[in-house]
């Protein structure tokens, strides 16, 4: 009786995911330039209008608007002029995020060419927008970089504006979590949990204008966006 030749088994492939970057992402969510590639693959997604709504709805926010309209994007500051802040300024408190884990804020060495070079439209405005305050944001929520730091700052944006791409950060997490640190399931289901409430009460952050206020106290800030569970903080 001839053998049947066993075959190995396809995984399906849906349009608008790059597998290998995903899964390279939920193995490793220190590799920042996997989870732009997945950003980048979502481009091709045929039911991309779909996922774009809840976006389209987030910036029609008067201060996003606001921003939008001037095209705002001040130069990055160095790290010389954040550290000659006050103390207990956002400013202050961000280059000791920088310096600390050794990242710039314009993401210096990755491919960043699904962001720029294109015709600047609302939506390719937020997305250089919500990059460009990115590591801000770890900064006023009071988050390191860490996995679990990123996937509970994906929780926090997901609130914010329900993208396609934060829903596959946090589905990332859910599969690195099982795999690599289950000890921690807990702390990552809280800690989502925590932060996409605190993104649905909080004020659209992407329309801040973060950069005009690295002198203002961060403790401030937080208040202005209504992030009062974080006063406490004292980082």
């Amino acid at each position: 009786m001839q053998a049947e030749l066993s075959q190995t088994p396809t995984v399906p492939l849906i349009p608008g995911l790059d597998l290998t970057a995903f899964m390279n992402f939920a193995s490793n969510p220190s590799n920042t330039q996997s989870i732009l590639d997945v950003q980048k693959g979502l481009l091709a997604a045929p039911n991309r209008a779909q996922m774009a709504q809840w976006i389209i709805k987030a910036i029609g926010d008067s201060d996003f608007q606001h921003l939008l309209n001037e095209r705002y994007s001040p130069e990055f500051p160095t790290n010389a002029q954040l550290q000659a802040c006050p103390e207990n300024s956002l400013g202050r408190a961000l280059v000791k995020h920088l310096t600390a884990n050794n990242i710039q804020l314009d993401f210096a060495g990755l491919d960043l060419s699904m962001f720029y070079g294109k015709e600047l439209s609302p939506i390719a405005y937020f997305g250089i927008r919500s990059l460009r305050i990115h590591d801000i944001l770890h900064t006023v929520l009071g988050l390191g970089v860490t996995a679990l730091d990123e996937y509970f700052i994906a929780s926090f944006t997901l609130a914010q504006y329900h993208s396609a791409y934060h829903m596959l950060l946090i589905s990332s997490g859910f599969m690195h979590m099982t795999f690599h640190d289950p000890e921690n399931v807990p702390k990552f289901i809280e800690g989502i949990m925590r932060f996409y409430n605190l993104g649905l009460k909080a004020k659209f952050v992407t329309g801040y204008r973060f950069e005009d206020n690295f002198a203002t106290p961060l403790a401030e800030i937080r208040r202005e966006l209504n992030l009062h569970e974080l006063l406490a903080d004292k980082n």
